[in-house]
């Protein structure tokens, strides 16, 4: 098995595992066969450029994030806290970001990972 079917397979299914996608539901999903999405989770293939595009929206990453070695739940949790807190500060003013961001300075010393 080439390395980066064997990465994205392990990539495909821990998105699977975290958005509750059985082999079935995603190929329903996607609107494709099941054995397709059955050669992608045995690491036989990789899919096609306009069907990685619907894996990306689907699963909130990039294309990089299923070839990434060293890609992990912890970091799918933390990509939706990202996008969680984008989406609040698309909808603040101005004021409200500098208070956010003030506390998070506050924060810094207490919380922040090295």
């Amino acid at each position: 098995m080439k390395e980066e079917y064997r990465i994205f397979q392990k990539n495909l299914t821990l998105f699977m595992s975290h958005y509750g996608y059985s082999q079935a539901a995603l190929a329903k999903k996607l609107e494709i066969a099941p054995s397709t999405v059955a050669w992608w989770c045995h690491g036989e293939r990789l899919p096609r450029f306009g069907k990685m595009r619907e894996l990306t929206e689907l699963f909130h990453c990039t294309q990089d994030d299923f070839l990434n070695t060293e890609f992990t739940e912890s970091k799918i949790l933390a990509m939706e806290r990202l996008e969680r807190l984008q989406g609040y500060l698309k909808k603040m003013n101005d004021l409200g970001i500098e208070k956010v961001l003030t506390y998070v300075d506050d924060l810094s010393s207490k919380y922040f990972q090295e």
